[in-house]
Order: structure tokens, then sequence, then C-alpha cells
């Protein structure tokens, strides 16, 4: 595992506890090394995982340092959703949409315009990160199933079963438990 992402998800981690004493001191140190345009990526991306409450808790908290100055900054487009989400799932993306439009076809929507249109298509994460993140916050939510598509598309994308055994204890994120079973699912998606 690269410093950066360690680095990423100790963030993530500790946006994720939001300690009233710690985070604001946490998201500082962040923001000094990475910028706070990248520490408000980061929490844009965890917003898919988290919902909007947290994440704004963690920005009302950390205000004096994430806070955006002036005007917002951009999140360009890179590739629309429906490319994001195809280059994520590869083969299995229809089969995934499909799933989605049966579950609710509003959220399937919502998926492909939002997450993977909007909260995916920022410059500052590249696609591995966004995606290795995505495992940590799955397996920190208990969400196997879509931690288990995660884990795929990781693969897909060339991350490697060694980077994704490290990223398990990255961050100080995961109890044991959690932990331990996504170590086992790593290694049942090779």
């Amino acid at each position: 595992m690269n410093a950066r992402f360690a680095d990423i998800a100790r963030f993530a981690a500790a946006a994720q506890r939001c300690d009233e004493r710690a985070w604001p001191e946490e998201a500082r140190r962040f923001a000094a090394e990475h910028g706070s345009a990248f520490a408000r990526e980061v929490l844009r991306t965890l917003s898919l995982f988290f919902g909007f409450p947290p994440v704004l808790r963690a920005l009302d908290l950390a205000a004096d340092t994430l806070a955006a100055r002036g005007a917002a900054d951009p999140v360009p487009r890179t590739i629309s959703g429906a490319e994001a989400f195809a280059e994520v799932y590869g083969s299995d993306a229809a089969p995934v949409l499909a799933r989605l439009g049966e579950l609710d076809p509003q959220l399937r929507c919502w998926v492909i315009e939002h997450a993977y249109g909007r909260a995916y298509a920022g410059p500052l994460l590249d696609l591995q990160e966004r995606e290795r993140l995505a495992v940590l916050a799955l397996a920190a939510t208990h969400c196997w199933k879509q931690c288990d598509s995660h884990l795929r598309a990781c693969l897909r994308l060339g991350v490697s079963l060694e980077t994704l055994c490290k990223d398990a204890s990255a961050g100080d994120w995961l109890p044991n438990d959690a932990r331990a079973t996504l170590l086992a699912r790593i290694m049942n998606a090779a």
C-alpha cells in the first residue's frame, strides 16, 4: 500500500468516527498535507457510503479547515456516469444495472447520475483509489455483497491481492471481525 492511500484511509476512518475532539485536528493535518479540495473530494466520495448527514457533520466540525472559500471548487466531469459505471463493473455492468432497476428504477438513475456521474467524476482521486476506498467503506458498514462487487472492480483495475490485504488494516478503520471477513472475501475474490 502506498503512503498516499494509507493517509486517505486514515482520514476516511477518522471522518466516519467523527470524534468531536480528534476529528478537527485530523482534518487539519490531512488538509495541510493534501489540500482542502482533496479532503472535500474524499468526503464527497464517502457520502456515497455513509450518507450526507455524517459527511455534513464532518465538514461542519472541521469548517475552519475544510470549508470552501469563495466559489466552490468545481467537480469537472471527466467521463459520464454510464462510462464510469462500465469502467468499474466491466462485463458485470449490464447485470448489475438490471438488478438495480429491479430493486428501484429511480435509485438506478441516481447511482448512474450521482454516484458515478458526479461523486466518482472528481479529478483528485484516481479510480483505483476510489474503488479501494469503496471496499473499506463497504466493509466498515458490513455491506458485503456490494463490497464483493468493488473487490472484483479493484482486481479488474489492476489492484493486487497483496495491496487489498494491506488495505484491510489501513487507517485502523475496521474492527477485527470486519477485517477478518474482508480478508476472507479478498482471498475468495481471486
